[in-house]
């Protein structure tokens, strides 16, 4: 298997954490968003959309984080995808939440807070900032709340999930999103990164 990917991006962490843990080998290609290079020709001939990440799996190629988690782990029969159609499902929905709430606004402040210096003559859009804090302050208190006495987003046990909602957050620190103020969030991150997650950098280019 081959991985296109920019370690920087959250949407490339996810996959990358989640070949580590499974132990899968497989080839990491690094593209730089920053230097443009998922904009290549080459690479657009892989994935059309421009973006990263892309699996090459043999002949298949598959972009989008999520599905390429979701494929993973079925492909290895990993209980990182529960085997009871209600686990899957529960899996599955916290997946597309991260997908289309959480991500989009943790995503928006940390683009706008690292693009300044990535991009020369870039100036942070505040007042997308300020809508994406606005979002973050009524999602973050329901996944606080579901996370009440929970070790792991779904059931008893790590899912591809938890890889999910955790990439999502993880520069926080580097570009300044306090979720201190959600103690049962913030235990929960930190438990996920100690058990599936590479130590995270600060390089952006």
């Amino acid at each position: 298997m081959i991985l296109y990917a920019d370690p920087v991006s959250p949407n490339c962490t996810k996959v990358l954490a989640l070949l580590d843990y499974l132990k899968l080998p497989y080839q990491l290609h690094p593209l730089s968003i920053v230097k443009r290079e998922t904009q290549s020709s080459d690479y657009l001939k892989i994935n059309p959309n421009g973006l990263v990440p892309t699996l090459v799996d043999g002949e298949f190629r598959l972009w989008e984080s999520n599905a390429i988690l979701l494929h993973l782990v079925t492909k290895v029969g990993s209980d990182l995808f529960p085997q009871d159609s209600l686990g899957r499902a529960d899996t599955m929905r916290w997946m597309f939440w991260q997908a289309s709430h959480w991500a989009p606004a943790l995503t928006t402040i940390t683009f706008e807070r690292l693009a300044p210096a990535a991009f020369p003559g870039y100036q942070t859009d505040e007042a997308a900032v300020t809508r994406a804090q606005r979002e973050l302050s009524q999602l973050a208190p329901v996944l606080d709340a579901h996370l009440k006495g929970r070790d792991f987003v779904v059931g008893q046990s790590l899912t591809v999930a938890d890889f999910a909602l955790v990439a999502s957050a993880s520069k926080r620190d580097l570009v300044g999103i306090d979720l201190s103020g959600y103690a049962n969030l913030s235990r929960y991150l930190e438990r996920i990164e100690s058990l599936a997650f590479r130590p995270q950098t600060a390089e952006v280019g």
